[in-house]
């Protein structure tokens, strides 16, 4: 708890910081911030208070859904970088491939979903809802076939979860997933090599 107290306190010192550079900086007159809304690498509440501190202390500057600047980097979450076309076309590349691999998911086509989810992170590889997605259908295949290499790569994703954000609800539901995997490894390794 104490560890989390002291990010949400760094993220509210940095936010300050971010917001008198774009409010004060003379270079930075022409630049408008806008929320991207459907993605949060960290927690939903943290997003929403992101959000209403900046429109509090930077009303002048919010735009619509097309920004200069990643809301990511002012809010702490993120690297600085312009929001040219590109960048703005690759969001939206990974948004179709991350939405393609829940339909096919939820479809219950895990091969098809598989290959969208590992398309979407050669486009975002710091996502970390397509990481879990990929650890929720190796764990999948595995159920299907007993192969102990879905295990393996299951347990590589959880394992980025937890690295990319461990206060998340899907970091503690990795944490879960883990010690499950490590039983199955153990009960396999007491029952002989799985093919």
């Amino acid at each position: 708890m104490q560890h989390r107290r002291e990010r949400a306190e760094t993220g509210r010192r940095r936010l300050t910081e971010k917001i008198a550079l774009v409010r004060d900086d003379p270079q930075m007159q022409g630049v408008h911030i806008a929320d991207y809304g459907t993605r949060r690498r960290f927690s939903r509440l943290w997003h929403e208070e992101v959000l209403l501190t900046l429109k509090e202390e930077l009303k002048d500057k919010l735009a619509g859904k097309l920004n200069y600047y990643v809301l990511g980097y002012l809010a702490g979450m993120g690297r600085k970088k312009r929001a040219a076309q590109t960048d703005i076309w690759r969001e939206l590349q990974f948004m179709a491939a991350f939405g393609l691999c829940d339909c096919e998911r939820i479809g219950r086509r895990f091969d098809e979903a598989i290959q969208w989810c590992q398309r979407a992170l050669r486009l975002d590889p710091g996502d970390l809802y397509a990481h879990y997605a990929l650890g929720l259908l190796f764990t999948e295949k595995f159920n299907q076939s007993s192969s102990a290499g879905y295990l393996s790569a299951a347990r590589t994703h959880f394992e980025r979860v937890i690295e990319l954000n461990p206060d998340t609800g899907e970091a503690d539901r990795s944490r879960g997933y883990l010690a499950r995997i490590r039983q199955v490894v153990t009960q396999l390794g007491q029952s002989g090599p799985v093919p």
